[in-house]
């Protein structure tokens, strides 16, 4: 049980061995924090699984990262990425639990589109599962906030599974996508603005 965020930065590989990382009560008391916040470098998180009710899940803000066989169940936003190229093997389950209020993922970028060099966009490569159907809203599996500048890059591949009560896949920001497999359940599968 974690009590207030983890953060890290550098070159490294965290192991969960398959236990599972939970925020406790006091997490509660700021509404919205993160369990776990990278800042930069190349980071790999495996093998277990992070719970929570009371906060975000992962916030990845800049550099390399990758999930490989974990679980994420949080109340809002299980993963973010901002300026940053982010991996989701197919052994990850990222979800919003009973009576969450966001998407699974949120793929956004603070930069500016039209200035910042490539390697400054959000990049998601995603073959795993994302499910926001137990949020109230109508929230999309994955999506993008629509508000900030940068360009982002979606890629969906075989045997990834998108599963949401409004659009599996919402991209109301500037962006490419591509989608080579995969299954998208929603009302709408994908939204674009």
């Amino acid at each position: 049980e974690v009590e207030a965020p983890i953060t890290m930065s550098g070159t490294f590989t965290l192991d969960l061995s398959d236990k599972m990382v939970t925020a406790g009560e006091q997490m509660a008391a700021s509404n919205g924090m993160l369990c776990i916040f990278t800042t930069t470098g190349n980071i790999i998180i495996q093998n277990g699984s992070i719970n929570s009710t009371v906060c975000r899940g992962i916030y990845v803000q800049s550099g390399e990262f990758r999930l490989n066989n974990v679980d994420i169940t949080t109340y809002k936003r299980a993963l973010m990425i901002d300026n940053a190229l982010a991996t989701v093997d197919q052994n990850c389950v990222l979800s919003i639990g009973e009576g969450g209020n966001d998407a699974a993922i949120v793929v956004w970028g603070t930069g500016n589109y039209e200035t910042d060099s490539i390697s400054q966009h959000p990049k998601l490569h995603f073959y795993g599962i994302a499910d926001s159907t137990r949020s109230v809203d109508n929230y999309a599996a994955i999506s993008g906030n629509g508000q900030d500048r940068s360009y982002t890059y979606i890629y969906i591949y075989d045997g990834a599974e998108l599963t949401s009560n409004g659009h599996a896949l919402y991209v109301p920001q500037p962006g490419d996508v591509y989608i080579s497999g995969g299954t998208l359940t929603g009302s709408g599968a994908i939204g674009m603005k």
